[in-house]
């Protein structure tokens, strides 16, 4: 990233407030981590503690050794994915805390279910994606999708940032996006379970009509299309409506009577 304003809007984003813990996915090499550092050092915010949770063991040893002299900053060689669920980021998660990172693609989809399913979720996070992605997690009716409607069943998306190619050095292949997300505060109306399983289905071939993939998923269950039909005149929808069509509101409901089946 050779772009520092970049940086600097995903740590104003961030909103730092007294004892918050930040934990940062992949600092890599110390650009977002810097910034947040430099904003703690301005003094505006204390007792900020801030966990950088890095893979790769030579990009770990390199920030331990570059922020050593940081108190409040300490490094986790381990994954993410791994380290979110485990007792470490438990302990972490009884201060309020916050998500920051740069995501590379195939660890997305995964990390942002992985979170949506956390008892503690954050106060918000902040993340670099592809803004192919970013756009697909903000997306809304008929523009509908898996992603979108797993990540926004406990999320609500901005697209705050887009960042070019030109602001990373080798200039990477596609766009990026910054996404903030913030935890809905609602309790949601079904379980999370349900639900992810209900949009499994519902978008298993987005260019179906959503009867034909209800059908199809009632049919792994030895269940017939009048199963399908029946959910869907429950919800009061069209047999030809598809899946991208659905508001997220719809998308519970539906999940709900797929549940009951």
């Amino acid at each position: 990233m050779v772009n520092p304003k970049v940086p600097g809007a995903i740590t104003a984003a961030l909103r730092l407030a007294a004892d918050d813990t930040v934990i940062e996915i992949g600092p890599g090499h110390g650009e977002l981590t810097q910034a947040i550092i430099d904003k703690v050092e301005e003094g505006e915010v204390q007792n900020v503690k801030l966990v950088m949770v890095e893979k790769d063991p030579l990009l770990a040893a390199e920030a331990r050794n570059r922020f050593r002299d940081r108190s409040f900053a300490t490094v986790v060689e381990g994954d993410i994915l791994e380290f979110l669920p485990g007792e470490a980021a438990r302990d972490l998660m009884t201060r309020p805390y916050k998500l920051a990172g740069n995501l590379p693609y195939y660890l997305t989809g995964h990390l942002l279910r992985i979170v949506g399913e956390l008892e503690r979720k954050p106060l918000l996070a902040a993340f670099m994606v592809q803004q192919e992605v970013a756009e697909r997690i903000a997306a809304a009716p008929p523009h509908m999708n898996r992603l979108a409607a797993a990540v926004q069943f406990w999320a609500l998306p901005e697209v705050m940032l887009r960042v070019p190619r030109a602001d990373f050095d080798p200039p990477p292949a596609v766009e990026s996006a910054v996404i903030l997300l913030r935890p809905r505060q609602e309790t949601a109306s079904v379980k999370p379970d349900v639900f992810y399983a209900a949009v499994r289905a519902a978008f298993a071939q987005p260019r179906k009509t959503l009867f034909n993939n209800l059908r199809d998923a009632f049919a792994a269950r030895a269940l017939g299309a009048g199963e399908a039909l029946r959910v869907l005149n429950d919800c009061k929808l069209d047999r030809s409506v598809r899946p991208q069509d659905l508001p997220l509101g719809k998308i519970e409901e539906l999940a709900r009577r797929f549940g009951d089946i």
